[in-house]
């Protein structure tokens, strides 16, 4: 399973009952992404939530991932650009825990957000 969450800074970023909507400037396209935990396996579960102000060049993201079996190897968080690491962090904890990146952009770059886990017995997944 593999899912990349593309975040284009061009966006208007709208925060409405802990959904974030990310709506285009001067156009008809529309992203939601939820702020909430999401189960992914049956002791597993996890929350991603970009964060920032309107017009602000830095951005906020914080992944968070809980383990109610404390299965977890490693889990962790990667943030590119144009084929650049912007941000790595990867840590083993088996209860799981927070990962947050705090990135400065320009006006219209855009950026892709891989966030990871691995839980003993399994293979790496990639949401």
């Amino acid at each position: 399973m593999k899912r990349e969450d593309i975040i284009i800074i061009m966006f208007t970023i709208i925060l409405i009952f802990g959904v974030i909507y990310l709506i285009q400037n001067l156009s008809s396209f529309e992203c939601s992404m939820e702020s909430s935990f999401t189960n992914v396996m049956s002791d597993i579960s996890y929350e991603f939530e970009p964060q920032g102000t309107l017009y602000s060049k830095t951005k906020i993201f914080r992944f968070n991932i809980l383990s109610s079996r404390e299965r977890l190897e490693y889990f962790g968080m990667m943030i590119t650009n144009n084929e650049e690491t912007l941000f790595f962090e990867n840590r083993t904890s088996p209860e799981g825990g927070s990962i947050i990146a705090t990135i400065s952009l320009n006006e219209s770059e855009n950026i892709i957000v891989n966030r990871f886990f691995k839980k003993k017995c399994y293979s790496e997944v990639r949401l």
